[in-house]
């Protein structure tokens, strides 16, 4: 399994804010980075914009924060669930976390 995904040294974190296309704030951006540009299968960083002062508790922040590998076919499942709020991005962090290689592949398995 690989480890937990960070966020390069140096960048702020109101950058991740402005990296983000979208306005309908969703509050992830998927980031090509360095492993995806040099290991295969091609995964994305997904990277909650979610930060500690916006959080009651650390444990808030632990289960809607951080960031995982994602597939890139799993972005559209993502995406959708999230606009609808029919999931946030700590179900989709849970699935990377049980993954064996700590990817996002989607749920239909």
């Amino acid at each position: 399994m690989r480890s937990p995904p960070t966020c390069e040294p140096g960048t702020p974190q109101s950058g991740w804010h402005e990296a983000s296309a979208h306005g309908e704030g969703r509050g992830v951006v998927y980031l090509a980075d360095r492993v995806t540009m040099q290991e295969t299968p091609v995964t994305l960083l997904a990277l909650s914009l979610l930060t500690r002062d916006r959080c009651e508790s650390d444990e808030e922040f632990e289960a809607y924060g951080g960031a995982f590998r994602v597939m890139p076919y799993g972005i559209h499942e993502m995406n959708a669930n999230l606009m609808i709020a029919n999931l946030d991005f700590g179900d989709f962090a849970d699935a990377a976390r049980n993954d064996p290689e700590g990817v996002f592949r989607g749920f239909a398995g």
